[in-house]
């Protein structure tokens, strides 16, 4: 056997399957078996002979010359108990892990009693199936029991996929939706089931190759064109050093979804009934053709290339944004075939740029204007701070002419909002690091701290009162006693918790999860040090966050300072101001 494709019916003779234990047994009820056995008549009447018919997906493992299923036992054994019917021959065997007898029962068939189908559940479901082949067709005069025989056997094809990977956990990841290779893998199917005429052999390779080079694009450079056009579940990436997405996971399905109806249901095999639906009405071609064409455009949009056409940057900024907002690729596609269809419009790129930016505007400015003041330690505020520093980010992209923003490594490697100046003292130090006898590298980084608060803070008593400690640090062995006494720590923490800037836009940036972890209990001067290092180590280091660390967006007199005052946050939220303008207007964004 071929290790994955299309494979007749006929191809499966003589094979021993295996059913293993964890698998619950044969339960297909009338209704299942009855559609099945009315699609193939429904086939016979309507298709023609070049033409074939597309089973489900048979999923294996193959183990010496045992077939060990996966996925497809309900299918497999229907397909078996009506062989027995018309030719009352076992055109494979089925071996029973834990269930010996059944495959006796099952050759046996035609002779079993009503009492003995009662022994045991699977027995029971075995001779339901049965009874209701035999009644269909006994009642149903049209049919032809040997066209109907060979057409099951020789039109009639199955998916055939045979897996390297632990049975098990492959099983348990179909049947619990984590794998869409059924959904896909049968649409495929579909697709290449129903080319015509005397080239259709030609056809269904050209389709095939096509399916796969799109495949194999949208996972290329760590799915670069992948994380432009679809909305990656958190669950779906593989955390490492590298983070990647699921192996398992068919890319080829979000050009499937443009094509498909905006209003198509998100649940699992919605999209196969869509196209299903198509196969039924003999329009795949038509499909098919849809399909050659999206394929073509999303990978245009999401590419990198090495064009000055400024249009096409911003359609792949755009769309990359509006996608991790939450809009679908169908909505997107949708809008481009009514641009392209429109014999008014002269400069199509340019009209879908300008219909992307509204849609942005839009979508900013509503989530905004709900809101007098974003807030990081508002959980509802967190996604639209993210959205502009990314949008913000993004801009810095297409107006520097820096390349093209990464939206796969922001997707895998999960970004987050980083504070540029440390929020309280908790960041820095803990209060059990506080507790007996300290290091000196611990009384070290505490000063450098309040060197940095201090600096930061407008005149006051607090202020003072940091300059005079600084001015004569404890020992070592009083150091933590004699910042008790003052309570130095707790006066910072309450001044910084009553100056709600810190929370604020001005005091954000963007950066990796892993980043972010390391970052995260320094003060300013080691985080520069540190985005450096992250920098020398090829570290994804976003255009926006760089700048805002290096201050190259605050005034040339305090860039060398080694803090991040008050002034410089103007300074970097008067920028984020001047890039977004466009978007949310000055009032969108408060300071």
């Amino acid at each position: 056997m071929q290790t994955n494709g299309l494979c007749s019916v006929s191809d499966l003779t003589g094979l021993t399957f295996k059913i293993p234990a964890y698998q619950r047994g044969y339960r297909w009820s009338e209704k299942e078996v009855k559609t099945l056995l009315e699609d193939i008549v429904d086939f016979i009447q309507e298709s023609k002979q070049e033409e074939f018919y597309s089973l489900q997906p048979i999923v294996v493992r193959a183990v010496d010359e045992i077939y060990h299923v996966i996925d497809g036992q309900q299918r497999l054994t229907t397909i078996f108990l009506i062989v027995k019917y018309l030719d009352n021959k076992d055109l494979f065997s089925l071996v029973y892990e834990t269930r010996e007898k059944s495959f006796e029962f099952l050759h046996d068939i035609a002779r079993r009693s009503k009492q003995e189908k009662n022994l045991n559940i699977d027995f029971y479901h075995f001779k339901m199936a049965y009874e209701t082949i035999e009644r269909f067709f006994e009642q149903t005069d049209h049919v032809k029991k040997q066209e109907f025989l060979s057409t099951l056997l020789n039109r009639c094809k199955v998916l055939w996929h045979e897996s390297i990977d632990e049975e098990k956990e492959v099983f348990v990841r179909l049947n619990s939706g984590k794998i869409p290779l059924e959904e896909a893998e049968n649409i495929k199917a579909l697709f290449l089931a129903q080319p015509k005429g005397s080239h259709a052999e030609k056809e269904v390779a050209k389709r095939a190759k096509k399916w796969y080079e799109a495949e194999k694009k949208a996972r290329d450079d760590r799915d670069f064109v992948y994380c432009v056009l679809a909305s990656v579940d958190s669950r779906q990436i593989i955390e490492g050093e590298k983070p990647t997405l699921s192996d398992d996971l068919q890319r080829i399905v979000i050009y499937l979804k443009a094509i498909a109806p905006v209003n198509t249901p998100q649940k699992q095999g919605a999209l196969f009934d869509y196209f299903y639906q198509k196969y039924k009405d003999k329009s795949m071609g038509e499909e098919w053709s849809k399909l050659e064409k999206a394929i073509d455009s999303l990978n245009g949009w999401a590419r990198r290339k090495t064009s000055a056409d400024v249009d096409d940057k911003k359609i792949f900024h755009y769309v990359g944004f509006l996608i991790y907002e939450g809009v679908s690729i169908a909505s997107l596609y949708k809008k481009w075939v009514q641009i392209k269809d429109d014999q008014t419009i002269k400069l199509p790129k340019k009209a879908l740029a300008a219909y992307l930016f509204e849609q942005i505007k839009n979508r900013m400015r509503s989530n905004i204007e709900r809101r007098e003041v974003l807030s990081y330690n508002e959980d509802n505020d967190k996604r639209t701070l993210l959205a502009l520093l990314l949008l913000f980010n993004m801009e810095c992209h297409i107006a520097k002419d820096v390349g093209y923003f990464q939206f796969n490594r922001f997707v895998l490697e999960q970004w987050t909002l980083e504070h540029v100046y440390a929020q309280n003292s908790e960041s820095v130090v803990a209060q059990k690091e506080l507790e007996g006898d300290i290091q000196e590298s611990l009384k070290y980084r505490i000063i450098e701290w309040l060197k940095e608060v201090e600096k930061h803070l407008e005149e006051g008593a607090l202020k003072e009162e940091i300059k005079k400690f600084l001015k004569k640090p404890p020992s070592l062995e009083n150091f933590s006693k004699h910042l008790e006494k003052r309570g130095l720590l707790k006066k910072i923490d309450e001044a910084f918790l009553e100056d709600g800037k810190l929370h604020l836009l001005q005091n954000l940036t963007l950066l990796d999860k892993s980043s972010n972890s390391a970052l995260g209990n320094l003060i300013f001067s080691k985080k520069q040090e540190k985005i450096r290092e992250l920098d020398d180590q090829q570290k994804l280091i976003p255009i926006g966050t760089r700048m805002v660390f290096f201050k190259e967006f605050s005034k040339p007199e305090r860039r060398s300072l080694d803090i991040f005052t008050k002034e410089d946050q103007e300074d970097y939220l008067e920028e984020i101001r001047k890039r977004l303008k466009a978007y949310i207007e000055d009032e969108g964004v408060q300071q």
